[in-house]
């Protein structure tokens, strides 16, 4: 069973439901968080900015839609997912203002909670990799996280100089990069060469081959910059 590397904070005032729905969250989550009451929710909320909240909307102190409100304030990307009564219709109209990610009428039925649940992991996941990828030219791509680069999503070998030079521009896609800085970073471990600008420029030429596209941007007279 796949384990979901997220928080998760969960309150509940029923201390019977919240037991037994916190033992099912820590199946999925490495991180669960339990709370009875609106302040101790978001105290913990606080201390441990979560990525998803379950709240019953009608908990006190405060209850569910007052908390969301304050937690929005502070938050527009967390995943809120409300707990309701079906005499709760009267807070609907509130909590669609919340931007919900869904709503679940109690009593919970535990299989629409479980494909909510592992729905919204999936879609955290996604966003993840999104932040995670530099879109580059010619059908190319930086995974920032794992630091490889792929063409056509198939994985590219990189030598460690062709590497040093790819994670050094990805570093900052804005940024152009001077020669001799280029030429400090590739070459540091060779500190009695003499540096010479015809070695950087077959070294792009390799990579550019291996991609059969061009993913740096020269510079004129200043050095290099990726191109996206």
């Amino acid at each position: 069973m796949k384990k979901y590397n997220y928080k998760i904070l969960y309150a509940e005032d029923d201390n019977e439901v919240r037991a037994n729905y916190t033992e099912l969250l820590k199946y999925y989550f490495t991180e669960v968080y339990e709370a009875q009451n609106g302040e101790e929710a978001y105290e913990k909320y606080l201390e441990h900015l979560p990525q998803i909240v379950i709240l019953d909307i009608n908990m006190p102190k405060p209850n569910g839609i007052e908390l969301a409100k304050k937690i929005r304030k502070l938050d527009d990307n967390v995943k809120i997912i409300m707990l309701t009564a079906m005499d709760d219709k009267e807070y609907l109209l509130d909590a669609i203002k919340l931007q919900l990610c869904d709503y679940l009428v109690k009593p919970i039925q535990t299989s629409k909670f479980e494909s909510i649940l592992l729905n919204i992991a999936e879609q955290l996941e996604n966003e993840d990799r999104k932040k995670n990828i530099l879109i580059l030219q010619g059908d190319c791509h930086w995974d920032k996280k794992n630091q490889l680069l792929y063409k056509n999503d198939k994985l590219i070998k990189l030598t460690k100089k062709e590497y040093l030079l790819v994670s050094l521009l990805c570093s900052n896609k804005n940024q152009i990069f001077e020669t001799t800085i280029i030429l400090n970073h590739v070459w540091e471990d060779e500190i009695d060469k003499e540096y010479d600008t015809n070695t950087l420029r077959a070294l792009i030429s390799r990579i550019k081959n291996k991609l059969d596209t061009q993913i740096f941007e020269s510079i004129y007279n200043v050095g290099y910059k990726i191109k996206i």
